[in-house]
């Protein structure tokens, strides 16, 4: 059951490494899709072998505290809801990732732009 446990915290993990790493790229990029690609190939392994490990250690961490504390009948319903907000976590934050690389990745509005070629003559 163990590793049931480490297999799906390391594929959420790494799922959350990766996403990590196009953040960041979308965060630190100044529009050249070459430095990007070249960004993201330093920072995808970190991310994976990070989100790997921190999703094996967290997800144990999960089980072990479920294995003790479901036998108790008061602490049961806390017990419910750590784990339904560990596992919803992992698609928010990535959403929430997501959302934030669209938003860096949005182009600034003409106005914007037009505003630096204007004389204040």
């Amino acid at each position: 059951m163990g590793f049931l446990y480490s297999f799906i915290g390391a594929v959420l993990g790494a799922l959350v490494g990766i996403t990590a790493a196009f953040f960041s790229v979308a965060a630190l990029s100044d529009g050249n899709d070459i430095g990007d690609g070249f960004a993201f190939l330093g920072l995808a392994p970190i991310g994976l072998v990070m989100g790997v490990i921190l999703g094996i250690l967290l997800a144990l961490k999960l089980r072990r505290y479920v294995r003790i504390n479901w036998c108790i009948k008061s602490a049961r319903r806390k017990t419910a809801v750590i784990v339904a907000g560990s596992i919803l976590a992992v698609p928010g934050s990535i959403a929430v990732m997501v959302w934030g690389q669209q938003e860096l990745r949005k182009p600034p509005p003409d106005q914007q732009l037009l505003s630096n070629f204007t004389s204040s003559f």
